[in-house]
């Protein structure tokens, strides 16, 4: 069937969807320090220095369908993906940000082999480098280093059908966290109850703004499209595991958690939110620490659109059965009491390797893991993800499991075995040759960029003015030219394409 498209909605659809990156505004339009480079020569002389344009040949059925691949959206207490129920089964990681293309890249391999469609991983190194990478080394102050190492994490998550869950700040002092932000506005290191001035001081709250800001409007260097524009990235937490140690009655978190999912949304209302916490219930841990956190209030805002929780039995004195009915009870209440979907952000049973009954304390975690997967399966959580999936380092050695909750796989056969069992319960597997609506994503930031991969010919200096985020994309991307058709029809002002 043959398709009359006019080409100046064709540029409408382009500039106004939410996938698209092509307006040249002071956020959004070209990566700092690029300069836009003319095509010099002939046509053939061009193809004649890149990879054919044939090998990136897609139909425009499958342009059409990688543009309007979108956001993964809340409806009621579920998700729902292009019209169709989504759940989500994930791997944590925390070295993505700092470690080489090879690490990332087996990550996200040995993630799809276990079936998950889902990594949560770091998206903050504050006041500090590690192995040289940093995303804010200071207040205020935004390092290349880390950015262009996820600029490459959500561009390999797209090549594998991925999805990405990203915190911005850790409460914790892993790689900075929330004191030292305190630290950078008192000068010397918090106490604990200092600690929460990260929630109420107005300076600090700026500077976490700021942080938030610059990454939702950064335009990634390999893709072309803003982060905020990015159906890659499934959702953002506000922070990982953020607690209040001075408030016992929720009035430090729970503003701050409302204030803060509002000014994100404003930003960004594509992306899912969570608060990412733990999941107490009265600001108390089961040890009887202050941790300002409410399962219900803290995640009662309109703001956020996914309730979240952490389950580790080892951490909360926990058995097994009372484990199970952690989740249980918190799937409940966030379906009907609270009235949105909820992921299990993290969960993880501990496995001392070297202990002289390690291959016990292996079966015990494999005998929980199957049951969490059941367990979330059954009453309904949208999404389950294990604490952590870690592979080989760049000298051959596996990663060090220095928690004690490190899967690797296939290394952890009968683990690995269960989690892409448990898996099957949340993402359906897909038959070669079908696509799955559950992982569909796209590199590209629009249906113009779906057309440079069908192209047979040079790449339009017009458009690389026009449109240079895109071309910047296309020009840094493995697919790179652009169709004599789509060319000429700035000046026919139509296209004819056969679907």
């Amino acid at each position: 069937m043959k398709t009359k498209l006019l080409f100046s909605v064709l540029v409408f659809f382009i500039t106004s969807s939410a996938l698209g990156v092509i307006t040249t505004t002071a956020q959004d339009s070209i990566l700092p320090g690029s300069e836009i480079t003319q095509p010099t020569g002939t046509a053939e002389g061009y193809l004649s220095q890149t990879q054919s344009a044939k090998e990136n040949l897609i139909t425009m059925q499958q342009a059409i369908e990688a543009a309007s691949s979108g956001f993964v959206t809340r409806s009621g207490t579920g998700l729902v993906l292009n019209g169709q129920t989504y759940k989500f089964s994930l791997a944590n990681n925390y070295y993505l940000f700092y470690k080489s293309q090879t690490m990332i890249d087996e990550i996200f391999a040995d993630a799809a082999s276990l079936g998950l469609n889902v990594i949560r991983t770091w998206g903050f190194c504050d006041g500090m480098y590690k192995e040289g990478v940093s995303f804010q080394p200071s207040a205020g102050v935004y390092d290349e280093s880390g950015f262009r190492k996820m600029d490459y994490i959500l561009y390999k998550a797209a090549q594998s059908n991925m999805k990405i869950i990203i915190p911005f700040v850790n409460n914790w002092d892993d790689f900075g966290g929330m004191n030292q932000y305190v630290k950078w506005y008192l000068g010397t290191s918090p106490s604990t109850s200092e600690h929460d001035l990260f929630f109420t001081n107005d300076t600090i709250k700026g500077w976490y703004k700021s942080y938030v800001t610059y990454f939702l409007n950064r335009v990634n260097t390999y893709t072309g499209i803003a982060y905020k524009n990015d159906p890659t990235i499934l959702g953002w937490d506000l922070a990982n595991e953020p607690r209040a140690y001075t408030d016992s009655s929720g009035t430090i978190l729970n503003p701050w958690i409302n204030e803060m999912a509002a000014y994100v949304k404003g930003i960004d209302p594509n992306h899912l939110l969570s608060a990412g916490i733990e999941g107490w219930y009265g600001y108390r841990d089961s040890y009887g620490g202050v941790t300002g956190v409410d399962f219900i209030t803290s995640q009662s805002s309109p703001y956020i659109d996914i309730a979240a929780f952490h389950l580790f039995p080892n951490y909360y004195g926990l058995s097994d059965s009372q484990a199970l009915q952690w989740i249980t009870t918190r799937a409940n209440d966030a379906q009907n009491t609270l009235g949105k979907p909820v992921y299990i952000g993290e969960f993880g049973k501990m496995v001392d390797r070297n202990a002289p009954d390690a291959s016990t304390q292996m079966n015990a975690r494999d005998t929980l893991y199957k049951n969490i997967y059941s367990t979330a399966s059954s009453t309904g959580v949208d999404g389950v993800g294990f604490w952590m999936l870690a592979g080989h380092q760049d000298n051959g050695s596996l990663y060090p499991d220095y928690d004690h909750f490190t899967v690797y796989s296939p290394e952890d056969r009968s683990t690995s075995r269960i989690i892409k069992s448990g898996s099957s319960l949340f993402v359906p597997s897909t038959k070669p040759g079908k696509r799955n609506s559950q992982t569909t994503t796209t590199t590209s930031t629009s249906l113009a960029d779906a057309a440079y991969q069908v192209a047979d010919t040079d790449l339009s200096a017009y458009l690389l003015k026009k449109n240079r985020a895109e071309t910047l994309a296309a020009f840094r991307g493995e697919d790179a030219l652009i169709s004599k058709k789509l060319y000429s029809s700035l000046y026919s002002q139509s296209i004819t394409l056969t679907e």
